[in-house]
């Protein structure tokens, strides 16, 4: 289990590391920032809307910090296994963080089909770790907060991140409109409902508010995308009135989702360790029946 613990913090520090260097051009002659605003696409928020990366790195870290010496009950879902895989929470926490430091320098040197592929991936692991840490696995508030919160914010943005690298690889094949933006403002308006539906949801019926105001700040960075000019990001002619209102009008019901499922916490089962929604099936088994077996390393 040490074993385990040590991996994911070098894992984690691992892709601190290489996001500091992609934003810094050396990893492939242009910051990631700059390849973004080269390859515009309607899915793609406004820089500001990046800066979720800090909250979400922010909670892994504590995320990291406390897998360490956790206690019993979180030690227990710490332990439980992928039945694809068999892999414990850790050990995909760690491909996970490795997965995206990958990403980063494949992305930032131009491979956008190669980046897909690996953020699908990255989504996967990170879906996968979701299952086990969750409002509906967490014991209390608090446990939540330090252990799961993290996971939420960052397969919330990733889904987001997916929909935008795909945008991009198709932009490649040229489903670009006459402004040089990939995709279409009608498609783009898709994923906004299709991303707002799921974080209505979370919001909802799982109370998972990292996962749904996360949901909701994209949405608000794809309306000021369309709203607020920044023609060194986006053509100011391909702005589009249609695909603000949608995004602004979806970041506003999944913000009082949010809300309202605050007030459902009693009832939907959230923060008390009930393993899952009624009736669902449990995504990973644990490894041991008693969280004291699990502890032994």
């Amino acid at each position: 289990m040490v074993v385990e613990q040590v991996a994911v913090v070098v894992s984690f520090v691992l892709s601190l590391v290489v996001n500091g260097l992609s934003s810094t051009g050396i990893l492939g002659g242009q910051s990631i920032g700059e390849i973004s605003d080269e390859n515009p696409t309607y899915v793609t928020p406004d820089g500001l809307t990046f800066s979720v990366w800090a909250v979400i790195y922010t909670l892994e870290l504590i995320l990291v910090i406390r897998q360490i010496q956790p206690a019993d009950d979180m030690e227990a879902l710490l332990q439980r296994s992928c039945p694809l895989t068999g892999l414990s929470v850790r050990w995909r926490l760690v491909l996970a963080f490795l997965t995206n430091a990958i990403w980063l320098p494949v992305y930032v040197n131009l491979y956008f089909g190669v980046a897909l592929l690996i953020i699908v991936t990255y989504l996967v692991f990170l879906l996968s770790i979701f299952g086990d840490l969750n409002t509906m696995t967490a014991p209390g508030f608090c446990e939540w907060l330090t252990f799961c919160a993290g996971i939420a914010c960052n397969a919330s943005w990733v889904v987001v991140a997916t929909c935008a690298n795909a945008f991009t690889v198709a932009g490649t094949f040229g489903w670009k409109d006459e402004f040089g933006v990939a995709g279409t403002p009608f498609a783009a308006s898709v994923v906004a409902v299709v991303v707002a539906v799921i974080g209505i949801f979370m919001g909802v019926l799982r109370s998972d508010l990292a996962w749904s105001l996360v949901v909701s700040w994209a949405l608000a960075g794809l309306y000021r995308m369309h709203t607020v000019a920044n023609p060194e990001s986006f053509p100011e002619e391909a702005m589009s009135r249609h695909l603000a209102l949608v995004a602004i009008w979806c970041s506003g019901v999944v913000l009082l989702a949010s809300l309202f499922g605050t007030f459902l916490v009693s009832s939907n089962g959230a923060f008390s360790g009930s393993k899952g929604l009624p009736g669902a099936v449990p995504l990973s088994l644990p490894l041991a029946t008693n969280p004291r077996v699990a502890t032994v390393g």
